[in-house]
């Protein structure tokens, strides 16, 4: 039950990074100040962070991040994120 939960609040985290994603993109694309751009990158780093470590992974240690990448570009699917990072600490 516990592991649903995590996987369930992960899976929201990870719809939120994504869209802060597309937002940094589009900002960066609207020519926005680059205190915002600054400000949103920082903060999207530290979500990631914390979504690896809800998960139970080291973000510097493991391919979560480069995993994060291949979910915001659509290579990969949100649960096959979670899974793979679930098995990193297996």
């Amino acid at each position: 039950m516990w592991m649903s939960m995590i996987e369930a609040s992960a899976r929201s985290a990870v719809e939120l990074l994504i869209a802060a994603v597309q937002l940094l993109e589009d900002s960066k694309r609207s020519g926005l100040e680059s205190d915002y751009i600054d400000h949103l990158s920082a903060d999207i780093m530290e979500m990631e962070k914390e979504v690896v470590r809800l998960l139970g992974a080291d973000y510097h240690s493991g391919e979560a991040a480069g995993l994060l990448g291949k979910v915001y570009s659509a290579e990969m699917t949100i649960d096959d994120f979670i899974s793979r990072t679930r098995m990193e600490t297996a």
